[in-house]
């Protein structure tokens, strides 16, 4: 069952102060967040990568490692944009010039958020080479 924090659509701001506090579950929002993605992602074509399986593996990762201050964004899960190379998701750039391109590490700024505790659910969608 999912928390009502998440059935009522509050502010992002109140679904993190729930993660924060452990009130609501990672595994939780992001089963929600599936459901989402899952009604509507044929009709918006919002990500160039997602796997369920792996982002409900992150989910439960977060919730196993212990609230932190150091860890300030644990269990936050974002969408990274397909020009920001991830080293367990494809980074294709919007290109079929890059189909097959796959990092082997994170960006800079992935890697912070990693650290921060965050964790990259999917990869947005983007024009090619991000231009325009």
């Amino acid at each position: 069952m999912i928390p009502a924090v998440m059935t009522n659509f509050l502010p992002l701001s109140a679904d993190l102060q729930a993660l924060a506090v452990g009130t609501l579950t990672t595994r939780h929002y992001v089963e929600t967040l599936i459901e989402r993605i899952r009604a509507r992602e044929a009709t918006l074509h919002a990500f160039a990568a997602f796997d369920e399986a792996r982002a409900l593996r992150l989910a439960e990762a977060c919730d196993a490692t212990p609230r932190d201050e150091a860890r300030p964004l644990r269990g936050v899960p974002l969408g990274v944009k397909d020009i920001i190379d991830t080293a367990d998701l494809p980074t294709r750039r919007g290109s079929r010039a890059y189909a097959d391109r796959q990092p082997d590490r994170d960006a800079d700024v992935v890697a912070r958020l990693d650290r921060a505790g965050a964790f990259t659910l999917g990869k947005a969608a983007t024009t090619e080479l991000a231009f325009m």
